[in-house]
């Protein structure tokens, strides 16, 4: 007998209805054990690219548990080789999705700079953009309206601003990456 486990992350540190605001993953219990990204099981042709970021986050108990067992009993910890790759994803769909999600890509750049900085993955992409303003003051003010956008307020002005100024966001992010890579990248 197969078993099957499903487990969610939440996109936005919002608590607005779960269909909006969570992805789920419907995978193998056996797979779950295993550092290879899952195939979804409803979904076949999806695979999770994150799953070595997803699993660190599950392991530092960013999910709510409602059945046992322990996710530490299931889900194996990353390696640092691993979430390095996994950012390497993030970082290029980041890419490719400048200019439609440009609010998204602010965010996620913070994020990804946050977790080569820290070496933490686990952190959201709210915390990581107070870091990254702290860290990286040029970019408060897009940072800002990055924010906006995810609350629902941003302007117009906040819109264009965000795919003006994206594109220069991810070109300081990647020679930052580069840097903190070493030289043998």
């Amino acid at each position: 007998m197969q078993q099957h486990l499903l487990f969610t992350r939440a996109s936005r540190m919002t608590f607005r209805p779960l269909a909006r605001s969570s992805t789920g993953y419907y995978i193998l219990l056996r797979d779950a054990r295993e550092t290879t990204p899952p195939r979804h099981l409803l979904m076949p042709h999806l695979f999770d690219d994150s799953w070595a970021l997803h699993r660190a986050h599950i392991l530092a108990r960013r999910v709510i548990v409602l059945h046992d067992p322990d996710p530490k009993t299931i889900y194996p910890p990353p390696s640092w080789s691993e979430l390095a790759a996994a950012l390497d994803g993030e970082l290029a769909y980041v890419e490719s999705h400048l200019d439609p999600y440009p609010a998204y890509c602010v965010l996620n750049l913070c994020r990804i700079l946050y977790s080569w900085e820290t070496r933490d993955v686990v952190t959201s992409k709210i915390a990581s953009g107070i870091w990254a303003g702290e860290a990286c003051p040029e970019w408060t003010s897009l940072i800002g309206r990055a924010v906006a956008s995810y609350a629902g307020e941003a302007t117009a002005e906040d819109v264009d601003a965000l795919r003006r100024q994206v594109p220069a966001l991810y070109a300081h992010a990647v020679r930052r990456i580069a840097a903190l890579r070493g030289p043998r990248g």
